[in-house]
């Protein structure tokens, strides 16, 4: 479970990171 919640995270920082260049 410990993984999943580690790739939501990468996948939530990803998503801010191109919001944020937008």
């Amino acid at each position: 479970m410990a993984d999943i919640k580690s790739i939501a995270e990468t996948l939530v920082n990803l998503t801010v990171k191109e919001v944020q260049e937008l």
